[in-house]
Formats: structure tokens, C-alpha cells, sequence
């Protein structure tokens, strides 16, 4: 869709791959380290006109090498010292884990979600709410943690798990007359071998905003 100057993907094509391979080199232009990474990354969506619409991301990482603390793969957390920026949803992120709270230099994660679809009729404009369900899940190793002295830091060796609830659309509103801004909330709920001490720490409650046409 043209909007101005720029174009706008309204129909995106699945699945999507991306694969992202970095090479640091030591005694070249400076260079202190040498190693490399690598990241490959699916996206897929299926449609269903009775069962909704489901969409997973699968990515996984590997890495090799002298690599310092900076350059090894985070957990993909959002939540950061109780900022305002941790309050809304990051589709495909770990809504219930810390910014920096783990680290590894291989890794496997997968992103669930499934919409079920409006839960009312298109009587009202701006009332149209959706449910979803989603399922996170994360697993992740560090070979070599010698190489990172003084530094505080957690692997998920074990798997990382979280569940979330939400309704997208409570209220939405058009935008230009072509592209309506929808506001919804969510939940997320951590468990399994990497919980926190209490209920409300495993718990994360975010806001979202999302855009249909």
C-alpha cells in the first residue's frame, strides 16, 4: 500500500527466513578478538477460518571462538528496572525475563501464538476485542564461562518457559482514514526451573498495540 512516500506490506508471504552470520577477526583494523556467530531465524503463519490464526517464530544461534561478554546472544528479556518501555508487549521477546538476564553462545528459542479470532460482531468500530493464547519457551548453553571474570550472569541450560493471555482491540481508532491503531492488555506468567521466589516476580503485565487495515 502507498501512504505518501512510502510503501506499506499489507500481505507478507511465509515462511520468512533470515540467516545473519558475523566474523570478527583479531590483528586486523585493530581487532582485540576473533570469532564468529551465527543466526538463523523462520517465521511461519497458518490461517484457519474456524480455529483462527496461528503464528511461531523458531530461531537458534551458534557461536565459536574468543567472544567477549558484549557480543554473546541475551535471553531476548524485556523487562529493565521497572521502565516504562517493559510495560508494552514485544511480539516474539521473553515478556517476563530480565534485559540481561541470561546469555549463552548457542541457543534455541520458539514463539507461539494463537488467535482466536474476534470475540464480537463488527457492530462497533472501535470495540473489537481478540483473544489470544501464547507459549514461550527457551533453551541456551555457554562453553566457555571462564572467559567472562567480574561479569554476573545466568545460563538456561534447563529451558525457560512462560505462558501469556491477551486481548488486542479492546479499543481501537482509524488513523488518516487508512489504518486503524488498536490497544489491547496482556499477561505472562513464568514457571519451571528458572521461576522467581513469588508469585507477582513471575509475573508480567503489558499493553499492546497493534494496526490492521
Amino acid at each position: 500500500m502507498q501512504i505518501g512516500q512510502s510503501k506499506i506490506v499489507t500481505n507478507l508471504a511465509y515462511p520468512q527466513i533470515n540467516i545473519t552470520a558475523i566474523r570478527s577477526f583479531s590483528g586486523w583494523l585493530q581487532g582485540d578478538y576473533e570469532f564468529s556467530k551465527m543466526e538463523v531465524k523462520i517465521d511461519q503463519q497458518f490461517t484457519s477460518r474456524i480455529f483462527g490464526k496461528t503464528t511461531f517464530q523458531v530461531s537458534s544461534g551458534y557461536s565459536w571462538g574468543q567472544i567477549p561478554y558484549p557480543y554473546l546472544f541475551n535471553g531476548k528479556g524485556t523487562q529493565f528496572n521497572k521502565s516504562f518501555s517493559e510495560a508494552f508487549l514485544v511480539p516474539n521477546y521473553f515478556q517476563t525475563m530480565g534485559l540481561y538476564e541470561f546469555v549463552s553462545d548457542r541457543y534455541t528459542y520458539f514463539f507461539l501464538n494463537h488467535n482466536f479470532g474476534r470475540l464480537t460482531g463488527t457492530k462497533s468500530k472501535y470495540f473489537r476485542p481478540e483473544l489470544s493464547l501464547l507459549q514461550n519457551m527457551g533453551i541456551g548453553s555457554l562453553q566457555n564461562t571462564g572467559f567472562h571474570q567480574g561479569v554476573t550472569f545466568k545460563t538456561m541450560e534447563k529451558g525457560y518457559f512462560e505462558s501469556g493471555l491477551m486481548l488486542s482491540n479492546l479499543f481501537r481508532f482509524k488513523y488518516m482514514n487508512l489504518i486503524y491503531y488498536g490497544l489491547g492488555v496482556g499477561a505472562f506468567y513464568r514457571y519451571g526451573n528458572y521461576s522467581l521466589p513469588t508469585t507477582s516476580d513471575n509475573l508480567a503485565f503489558k499493553l499492546i498495540i497493534s494496526a490492521s487495515f
